[in-house]
């Protein structure tokens, strides 16, 4: 059988259904901030992954700087070893030259 609600029981029953509506309007609420938390952290870590190979690539650009300017010293001070040997021999030569020369012009 059939009976109308009076004024309490229609509150009563209203305020059920907005209580349903309004924690189905949170869950909703509180998925999307799932949603956004969790795109948020994967965007962190793609970029924290980027940053990663970036210091990655520029450590091994720092190194291969850094082996190539010791090379070319290395080829540097090497060729600055033979060209001192070089000019010592000249050197020698000369004052063996000039002794030879003075040793000339005194016996004359």
């Amino acid at each position: 059988m059939l009976r109308s609600l009076v004024g309490s029981e229609m509150c009563i029953r209203d305020r059920f259904w907005s209580l349903v509506a309004a924690s189905k309007v949170l869950r909703h609420r509180v998925e999307m901030a799932s949603s956004t938390i969790t795109t948020l952290h994967k965007n962190n870590m793609a970029v924290h992954r980027q940053l990663i190979v970036k210091d990655h690539e520029s450590t091994t650009q720092v190194n291969r700087i850094m082996r190539e300017t010791k090379r070319v010293v290395d080829d540097l001070s090497s060729q600055h070893a033979v060209a001192v040997d070089q000019l010592s021999l000249k050197i020698r030569l000369l004052q063996d030259e000039v002794s030879s020369m003075r040793s000339s012009v005194e016996s004359h």
